[in-house]
């Protein structure tokens, strides 16, 4: 573009100057100059945009959206998916959806089912899980991917250079990558539980006084034990039980699972068996096998299909023997949306208000696996841990949060609620 000059008649006592496009003489060094175009009054397309379209968020919303999140950080997706989801007002599907419309990917449930063995060997298990990437099937030269973070390009440049192929995206779940892991990745032997039973009856329990809690000791190390109990645990899991109920009777001893907060009987194995089984749980979380008079807690660390489980033990005296009770704490049980704990509509709407009022209390209540644990760690983890001071007072600790601070009750040295709570 060439620039001209010529003065203006009207200004000419003022000798103003001005730029025209029309005339012949050109100004002798400006023909080069470079001028910005007008800067685009619109911001890229992103998240919120792909919400309000699909109708999850009005325009009030949206815009309440963009200035919390101006107030964390830098514009990006991530930041306003933090806000959207302390405000509780989209569902983690709905935002998943949004991101796979964002970044033009289908969003699809992954299934066991639905994945190739040669695809999900082309990763380690471990990137897999850590970096929430699954291959799930190979079409071709090109390897198709599920993820629940489409955006991190590092990651889907790392896979194209651990796999050496092209990558085409889906998005899902995270829990689903979890799931696929958990049921590709079994490392569970395949115990034959009548032989194991078979077994542990042949051992006798020696009744002399002098000599019987070495003998428990003894055959708590015994093979037959130990597979039986692992056995025990690792189902339970896999089944998606909370808690398992060891309990002595008369003539046998029962062993229930809770599920969805009802319990349910698996096995009645023989009586003898008992006394063997309590001892390896109690040797295993690190309890006396001598004391067989008073209750005792413990707790268990332990790796069952590949991830980690905390087992928390509780030992009754009970007038047929000792009653033991292992409460299963996983951590992918809590991390999920409020949306996914099963709350009417109503009900939801309510909880969410009160979950985002900045004072106040609410009671959670409910009889033993009813959710009450899981209801309020979700609530705590749709909370933004950066912005905010959150602090726990807890008896036990039952999952370890990142994003807070968590106070373990002790009575034995006075450390009560009370006290917690005052500081």
């Amino acid at each position: 573009m060439k620039f001209s000059f010529k003065k203006n008649e009207e200004q000419d006592n003022l000798g103003a100057a001005v730029c025209s496009l029309d005339s012949d003489y050109t100004i002798p060094g400006l023909s080069e100059l470079y001028f910005p175009e007008e800067p685009d009054q619109h911001h890229s397309r992103d998240i919120v945009d792909i919400l309000s379209e699909m109708g999850k968020i009005s325009e009030e919303q949206a815009e309440r959206i963009r200035t919390d999140s101006a107030r964390i950080g830098p514009a990006t997706s991530s930041t306003a998916e933090a806000v959207i989801l302390r405000m509780g007002i989209v569902s983690s599907e709905d935002i998943l959806r949004a991101k796979a419309g964002l970044y033009d990917c289908e969003f699809k449930h992954i299934t066991t089912q639905g994945v190739q063995k040669e695809a999900f060997e082309k990763l380690s298990v471990d990137f897999v899980r850590n970096n929430k990437v699954l291959p799930v099937a190979i079409e071709g030269q090109i390897l198709v991917v599920a993820t629940s973070e489409p955006g991190n390009l590092f990651v889907i440049e790392e896979v194209k250079k651990q796999t050496q192929m092209e990558v085409r995206l889906v998005v899902c779940r995270p829990e689903d990558i979890d799931a696929v892991c958990d049921s590709l990745t079994k490392t569970d032997v395949d115990y034959n539980v009548d032989d194991i039973i078979s077994d542990m009856t042949e051992v006798e329990v020696v009744q002399e006084h002098e000599d019987e809690f070495q003998d428990l000791e003894k055959m708590a190390g015994q093979s037959p034990v130990i597979k039986f109990v692992n056995y025990l645990i690792s189902n339970a899991t896999r089944d998606g039980a909370s808690d398992i109920h060891i309990e002595p009777k008369p003539k046998y001893s029962r062993i229930r699972y809770r599920i969805d907060g009802v319990l349910f009987e698996t096995m009645q194995p023989p009586l003898q068996m008992h006394p063997a089984i309590v001892s390896r749980i109690k040797i295993m979380s690190n309890l006396d096998i001598s004391e067989r008079r008073l209750p005792q807690d413990g707790k268990i660390s332990a790796v069952v299909g590949g991830r980690n489980v905390d087992l928390r033990v509780s030992v009754l005296p009970t007038n047929n023997g000792e009653k033991v009770v292992i409460r299963i704490l996983e951590n992918s049980s809590i991390m999920r949306g409020l949306d996914q704990l099963g709350m009417e509509e109503g009900a939801m709407e309510k909880f969410k208000e009160q979950v985002n009022l900045p004072h106040g209390i609410f009671l959670v209540t409910g009889p033993t696996g009813s959710g009450k644990s899981t209801t309020l760690y979700c609530a705590l983890s749709q909370m933004d841990g950066n912005s905010l001071n959150i602090s726990t007072v807890e008896d036990p600790v039952e999952y370890k949060l990142d994003f807070c601070n968590q106070v373990q009750i002790s009575e034995k040295i006075g450390l009560t609620f009370a006290m917690a709570l005052r500081s």
